[in-house]
């Protein structure tokens, strides 16, 4: 689990394409607005499936035999 940088409680939101986390009460306080920052959950499902493709596109890739 992802700790808040502030607080080092656990996290719920990441600033986009960063490594800090913040809990939503330390972002509140940090940030004016919260449109920059993206649920971790969000961000891990978005890496889970460009992990997905390229796994898939590897074992297609293996598949095919070679001329």
């Amino acid at each position: 689990m992802k700790l808040c940088v502030v607080c080092n409680e656990p996290a719920h939101l990441q600033i986009k394409d960063s490594i800090d986390y913040y809990c939503k009460k330390c972002a509140q306080d940090c940030f004016s607005s919260l449109d920059l920052l993206v649920a971790i959950e969000s961000e891990a499902q978005r890496i889970k499936n460009i992990l997905d493709n390229n796994i898939s596109d590897i074992e297609y890739n293996d598949t095919i035999p070679s001329n």
